[in-house]
């Protein structure tokens, strides 16, 4: 499901930022917090904190 999640976002809606970011020599903060929104950053941080809590192998 994580994996599946994290496809779907870098398919539908990271590649096409991060082309024209990278082309226009810009950095775009929506990504991060999407990203965060989504709990890929500190997703092995426990749930009580705010994040998913998974192991290592479901991180990667």
């Amino acid at each position: 499901m994580i994996r599946e999640a994290a496809h779907h976002y870098a398919r539908e809606k990271l590649l096409p930022r991060a082309v024209s970011a990278f082309a226009e020599e810009r950095f775009n903060r929506e990504i991060m917090i999407e990203t965060g929104n989504l709990v890929f950053l500190g997703p092995t941080i426990p749930e009580e904190y705010g994040c998913a809590g998974v192991n290592h192998v479901a991180s990667g």
